[in-house]
Order: structure tokens, then C-alpha cells, then sequence
């Protein structure tokens, strides 16, 4: 287990060969379990085009995160232009932009073990993405990151929560093997 600590946060990585547990801060915990993406080739950026979409990620083995008492699944197959943040950054991104496409997670009562999906806020989904980030060590763009997604520079981040949000996410076999 590696531990170092930053300031009054303490940053404690827990990895295993498939898992990552984080745990930053007492207010918020996170814990991961490894999946796996890849670029799609160029073939299938061609048909992605084709069909007036900028997909160039899918996820080929599902992630789990639990955040708090949220649990997140991205399953096999989600369709991603990784542009909340490249994908050479971390996997913070996938998170956010599932989020984005879904608006929903798994809410977890920690009293009774209780599982419910729910809307998810735009704010929510923005922390999901800031802590992650910061947990991966992009302090300081995760920061830059908060200032625009609070100040809502130029719309942006709004416009891509009411856009995405209407449309769902999309899954590779839906978009490659459907009319």
C-alpha cells in the first residue's frame, strides 16, 4: 500500500491487480474497480463519422466507482469522445461523461444497504469527476476544471449537461450493429 499526504489531506492508495481503492479526505471516499478502453481503429472512426457521431473510446470491460454512497456502472460497449478530459489522463473522464449521458446512478443507504437509482445533479457529476482527478494527481486541473464548470464559462458545461443528457448514452452494438 502506498500512503502520502499533501497538506491537510491524506491520500491513501490501496491498489490490487483489477481494483483501485482511494480514499481522499475524510468527507470522500472512492473506490474503483478497474475495467478497461481502448481507441477505436480507424475503420470504425469512419463509420462513427458516417453516422455524424465523434465517438474515438469504448469501454471493453465494465467500471464500477463508489463515491460515497453512489455506486456508478459503465457497462461493456459505452461509446465516449473523451473530451471532459484526455483519456491519457486517468479514467476520471469516463465517469464524468457517463454521468453526462445518464444523469443517473445507484444511491446506497448506508443504513440499511438500500440500493436506488437516482437523477443525478450536474454539480454531482462534476465532483465525481474533480475528486477522481485529484485522487490521479491533476490538482491543479482539476481546479481549473472547478473554475469553469462553476462559472459556467461561455455555457459550455451547461449546454453539454442538457445536450447529452437528452440523448442517452450510446453502446457499441447499438451503434454498429443496429439500422
Amino acid at each position: 500500500m502506498n500512503k502520502s499526504s499533501e497538506n491537510s489531506d491524506e491520500v491513501i492508495i490501496d491498489q490490487d491487480i483489477e481494483d483501485i481503492a482511494i480514499t481522499n479526505r475524510e468527507d470522500v471516499h472512492i473506490q474503483i474497480h478497474q475495467g478497461e478502453y481502448r481507441r477505436l481503429n480507424e475503420d470504425e472512426r469512419e463509420v462513427v463519422r458516417e453516422k455524424g457521431q465523434r465517438f474515438t473510446l469504448t469501454i471493453e470491460e465494465p467500471y464500477v466507482c463508489f463515491y460515497n454512497n453512489y455506486r456508478l456502472n459503465i457497462p461493456k460497449g459505452f461509446m465516449s469522445d473523451g473530451a471532459t478530459s484526455a483519456p491519457d489522463l486517468g479514467i476520471a473522464w469516463m465517469f464524468h461523461d457517463w454521468l453526462y449521458y445518464t444523469h443517473k446512478c445507484i444511491e446506497i443507504d448506508r443504513e440499511t444497504g438500500e440500493e436506488k437509482e437516482v437523477e443525478v445533479s450536474r454539480k454531482l457529476a462534476d465532483d465525481f469527476l474533480l475528486d477522481i482527478m485529484r485522487i490521479e494527481g491533476y490538482t491543479f486541473l482539476s481546479w481549473i476544471y472547478k473554475k469553469v464548470f462553476r462559472w459556467n464559462l461561455l455555457g459550455k458545461p451547461s449546454k453539454g449537461w442538457n445536450k447529452s443528457g437528452r440523448t442517452g448514452p450510446t453502446l457499441y452494438d447499438d451503434l454498429f450493429y443496429t439500422g
